[in-house]
């Protein structure tokens, strides 16, 4: 099996002006997977303005650029520019070349041109070790405080490295959060999860649009699944959000799971806090799809969406399906649909029979219809939205739910900490007896456990 890379190189794709030739830009983007690097990719007809943007909110080593059109001479000039004004001019920008040479616009604007992704040939498969051996890997000198100090005065730059220091499990990561800590607790967290096709990024961007015109700064964070066997991943939520890419309210974020199950990243919890410290009143954390039981988003979130589609089953898949248990609002996403009548009778009872057990005066569970390729929906969701916070706030159960979140993220760290101290210190001889078989694992560890209640240290 390849190794997964610790500290995956990101880059980011964008098609510029009016070309919407997607062929090349995908075969090199399922390459650079291939190759153990996140690639996020933004869309078609982008502005520099907006990919230097998403370049500065992903935090990327690389932004790769494809483009056809005539207006390329002057676009990938300011782009360029717009990077070094933004103080990411480490940022390596890639531009393909034209068919008989290099590009105008690599000349004119002091691009570096190193690959041709317009045809499907043997440089395409080639592209990733031209640009690990290129990248300039940025932040090495990065300094805490300022960091710290900036991300707190909402600098989008410093947030974004800051989410890389954790997803990248820098050291400096935890100096950050320990900085800023004091300062989180304030956002209102909602978990957006469901199964693949529900239509979920769609719908956050419906969310996001509703929440700005209320007036509320937006974090959004966008988990989707890395490769098991190369650690690299697509993430293309972006995509469905582009609109809002120019907005200085909203700050997207795209994160691979990195080998976590459950529906998030390893750092989810923590890029939260540091979208909470930044200022943002709310932080959207969209799962991947997932199934009956992979429900971290709830022990994560203040409030929990639960993303529905018509054809969900009968009742007995949605009375056994842990998923919808444990969401505050459902949504029936694609009500236009053939069948929506049905699945939204099944719905209705599972929420009927929660609501026989549910707790006097609790929270009662919202069944919500939408379409949100229509943007509609998104107002009476945003609405329950509100309702349950204020709820939360009244009954006390928003600050008792933050407190979960530390109590939860303390107990995960001194659980690694612990297993790092035991495993490769005084247990490293159980554990290499367990490999060699010369032990089993029950018996090791049972010898551990007696050995650590007696205050001994194992031999």
């Amino acid at each position: 099996m390849p190794t997964v890379p610790a500290r995956p190189l990101r880059v980011l794709l964008a098609k510029l002006g009016m070309d919407t030739h997607t062929v090349g830009i995908t075969v090199v983007a399922h390459a650079l997977r291939e190759a153990g690097m996140e690639v996020i990719f933004t869309g078609l007809k982008q502005t520099p303005e907006a990919v230097a943007s998403a370049a500065i909110q992903e935090d990327v080593d690389v932004v790769g650029i494809s483009s056809l059109s005539a207006g390329h001479t002057r676009s990938l000039p300011r782009l360029a520019r717009l990077l070094r004004e933004q103080g990411a001019a480490e940022k390596l920008l890639v531009a393909g070349r034209h068919s008989r040479g290099r590009c105008a616009a690599a000349a004119r604007g002091r691009l570096r041109a190193h690959l041709h992704h317009g045809r499907r040939d043997r440089r395409d498969r080639a592209v990733s070790s031209g640009l690990v051996e290129r990248a300039t890997r940025g932040g090495g000198s990065a300094r805490v405080m300022d960091v710290a100090a900036q991300l707190l005065a909402g600098n989008v730059a410093a947030g974004a490295r800051a989410i890389r220091w954790l997803d990248d499990r820098d050291p400096r990561a935890g100096e950050v959060l320990r900085r800023i800590f004091a300062a989180t607790g304030r956002a209102h967290i909602i978990g957006v999860t469901g199964p693949p096709g529900a239509g979920k990024s769609t719908l956050v961007d419906g969310i996001v649009a509703e929440e700005r015109r209320r007036g509320r700064r937006v974090g959004v964070l966008a988990i989707d699944p890395t490769s098991p066997f190369t650690g690299g991943a697509i993430l293309g939520d972006r995509v469905r959000m582009s609109r809002h890419a120019l907005d200085e309210g909203v700050f997207i974020r795209s994160m691979g799971t990195r080998g976590e199950s459950g529906g998030l990243s390893r750092a989810t919890y923590d890029a939260a806090l540091i979208m909470d410290a930044m200022g943002y009143e709310v932080v959207i954390v969209e799962t991947v799809g997932v199934g009956q039981e992979e429900i971290d988003i709830v022990a994560l979130a203040h409030s929990t969406i639960i993303v529905c589609v018509p054809g969900l089953g009968d009742e007995v898949q949605a009375l056994k399906a842990g998923l919808l248990e444990a969401g505050e609002i459902l949504v029936l996403n694609k009500a236009d649909r053939e069948g929506f009548e049905q699945t939204w009778r099944h719905l209705e009872l599972l929420l009927h029979l929660r609501g026989d057990g549910r707790v006097a005066g609790g929270w009662a569970a919202r069944l919500l219809p939408a379409v949100a390729t229509r943007n509609e929906g998104a107002g009476a969701i945003v609405a329950a939205l509100d309702e349950h916070r204020r709820y939360l706030e009244d009954s006390g159960e928003f600050a008792r739910q933050c407190g979960r979140r530390s109590e939860q993220q303390f107990l995960a760290l001194a659980r690694a900490a612990l297993m790092a101290d035991l495993l490769y210190g005084p247990g490293a001889e159980l554990l290499s007896q367990v490999r060699a078989r010369r032990l089993d694992p029950y018996t090791a560890a049972e010898q551990l456990s007696a050995q650590l209640r007696a205050g001994r240290t194992p031999r």
